[in-house]
């Protein structure tokens, strides 16, 4: 048998001829999948998946249609759950809450923003650092005067300098 989107298929309700090409749009509107509305209509699936790949205006056309249609169902039944139960279409449907997109549903979650000033030369771990680099510097007098000069002129954002240990004293 020879198939072609052309091809006639019946009548419509008003009497018109139906091609192969407008019964399987109707199914796919009426919200049949493409390759069942295909089988509903005479193709064979296999050549209906060949038809969706050929290249040329009639079957790009064709697939338009078809992606068309589709949508046309899709959208025919959102609208009829959004209608019959919204809290469904919020929690289930299209308006949920997706990864890459925020939803209706979501729970609004508040942004939590620390206001804590942390002293970093307070932590037992800076003390315990800072213990080490002055036993370290006590074998370098003048390592640690030097620190201890840089350390005295250096401003934290306009406040006090900060009081340095004095070095120990040397044993001579």
């Amino acid at each position: 048998m020879k198939y072609d989107l052309e091809n006639p298929v019946g009548v419509d309700a008003s009497g018109n001829p139906l091609t192969v090409r407008r019964q399987i749009l109707s199914y796919v509107r009426a919200g049949a999948y493409p390759h069942i509305a295909a089988e509903a209509a005479g193709i064979p699936a296999e050549l209906f998946g060949r038809w969706l790949l050929k290249k040329g205006k009639k079957w790009t056309e064709f697939a338009d249609e078809l992606r068309q249609a589709a949508a046309q169902a899709r959208i025919r039944a959102e609208i009829e759950v959004i209608q019959a139960n919204p809290r469904a279409w919020l929690r289930e449907g299209p308006g949920r809450e997706m990864p890459d997109s925020p939803g209706w549903s979501g729970i609004v979650r508040p942004i939590i923003q620390s206001v804590t000033n942390v002293n970093v030369l307070a932590s037992p771990e800076w003390n315990q650092l800072w213990s080490v680099i002055l036993s370290v510097l006590g074998q370098y007098p003048e390592a640690r005067a030097a620190l201890a000069e840089a350390l005295g002129e250096f401003d934290l954002k306009g406040q006090k300098p900060i009081k340095v240990i004095p070095p120990p004293p040397t044993a001579q």
